[in-house]
């Protein structure tokens, strides 16, 4: 480690390539660069790496969303404060922050930012959940939150669609997946109560105002207050896939569509569960995970500290 640097900076793989040399130069000097490797479980890896290390009190990111969930998780068990940046698609962790610029065409105010030092940080909500699959249980955490049904094949975006299309990218696939989709029965639980049994398209337990850089939002959920939403799509409510293709392209407001979405406000636990034995396609964080059987969590109030941005 680089003595008396305060930042160890975590970087997920080819980001590095779109600094220009100068920024890239600035970034290096903050602290200890580590580019992880292609294709391995970034968490994993920095746990391994950094076991028995004492790392810096601030641990940046720059990656999108699946990568800074990895690298939040990281800053979270070694007790560190985690400073994500907006470097990829939806940035929907660090646009809760109050961070909204692309990093890389607004490198300088944030390298200022930090180089200077002088920001506020807050205690970030944390999704902790588990979800049964054939393997057995997988336990995880999330930011954001975590989909399922449609909403969680919408995520399944590669790499390439989203350099060419951005943010609509999840927008076309979800237009694709919606096609083929077909519902799936449910048992769903929030706050230990039973408020719903029956088919739905999909759903989310939302720690945030938006996922999917904002194309789908609860407006007044924020990661701070100690509560969450779950949102789901009862097909008795949207029965035809029709619905669905219009809405692809405006959730940024569920609450906007009560007739075909139902929001839940003021959750703390949920758990979902199939009543059919058949697969629930699942994601956290913009990735996604193995289908599960049943999946269920808890907010962990301000268990993860963050950066804000000025004047959030």
């Amino acid at each position: 480690m680089t003595e008396n640097s305060n930042y160890l900076m975590l970087v997920s793989p080819f980001k590095e390539s779109k600094f220009d040399k100068k920024s890239w130069k600035r970034f290096q000097d903050l602290g200890d660069v580590v580019v992880l490797s292609k294709d391995v479980n970034f968490y994993d890896e920095l746990m391994k790496k950094y076991n028995d290390v004492e790392i810096p009190e601030y641990v940046v990111g720059l990656s999108g969303d699946g990568g800074n969930n990895k690298f939040g998780k990281f800053a979270s068990e070694k007790n560190r404060v985690f400073c994500p940046n907006t470097c990829g698609t939806g940035n929907d962790i660090a646009r809760s922050l109050g961070f909204t610029k692309s990093f890389y065409k607004n490198s300088d105010e944030y390298l200022s930012l930090l180089e200077n030092g002088n920001f506020e940080t807050k205690k970030f909500d944390v999704v902790d959940f588990s979800y049964e699959t054939l393997d057995g249980i997988i336990n995880d955490k999330a930011f954001i939150g975590v989909p399922l049904g449609i909403l969680a094949e919408v995520g399944d975006v590669g790499t390439f669609s989203k350099k060419i299309f951005g943010n609509s990218a999840y927008v076309l696939n979800g237009i694709k997946r919606i096609l083929t989709h077909k519902p799936f029965e449910v048992a769903i639980e929030a706050n230990g109560n039973e408020i719903y049994e029956g088919y739905i398209s999909g759903g989310y337990a939302i720690n945030t105002g938006t996922s999917g850089g904002s194309k789908f939002g609860v407006p007044g959920e924020n990661p701070f207050d100690g509560k969450m939403s779950l949102v789901y799509f009862p097909t008795e409510k949207k029965a035809k896939k029709i619905k669905l293709l219009g809405l692809a392209n405006n959730l940024a407001n569920c609450d906007d569509h009560p007739e075909e979405i139902t929001v839940i406000r003021g959750v703390k636990n949920f758990k979902i569960t199939s009543m059919n034995s058949s697969y629930i396609p699942l994601g956290a964080d913009g990735e996604v995970l193995p289908d599960c059987y049943e999946v269920e969590g808890k907010l962990m109030p301000g268990a993860s500290e963050m950066y804000v941005a000025p004047g959030f």
